[in-house]
């Protein structure tokens, strides 16, 4: 009897800090979208490169990443507002990421945004990012 209160408030108490780290977490992820949105705003696509983290470097050039960044923009125009849809937190030995999903308006359009962030040092790092609309390909 006393291995099976063990075992509940051990799964308890685990519940309790994991849904503790999910909301530090996410809330550091949401942060981090709404500063990639002003960096997006101020064309600063060097800036969001630079910030993100090494696989996310290795995973595409600096160049190629001005390149979508920039033909976002041109073909959705500027940011305007972003809805959050699915959030998933995982935390792990390996660490902390957050996938995040949201329904963005831009002034021309709307698209799905999807990004990942790896949680380092007490900040959303992005590890990876998705933009998908019809218009980046019918425009």
């Amino acid at each position: 009897m006393a291995i099976a209160r063990r075992l509940v408030l051990g799964a308890t108490l685990s519940l309790t800090l994991s849904s503790c780290n999910f909301a530090e977490a996410s809330g550091l992820a949401d942060r981090a979208v709404e500063q990639f949105h002003t960096q997006y705003a101020a064309e600063q696509w060097s800036a969001m490169y630079d910030a993100a983290d090494p696989g996310f470097r290795r995973a595409t050039s600096a160049a190629d990443w001005s390149a979508l960044m920039a033909a976002v923009r041109r073909k959705l125009g500027a940011f305007q507002s972003t809805s959050r849809g699915n959030v998933n937190v995982v935390s792990g030995t390996g660490g902390t990421t957050v996938a995040q999903s949201f329904d963005t308006t831009f002034t021309d359009g709307h698209a799905t945004e999807q990004f990942r962030w790896v949680i380092s040092d007490g900040r959303a790092v992005l590890l990876g990012y998705n933009i998908s609309s019809p218009l980046l390909i019918t425009r």
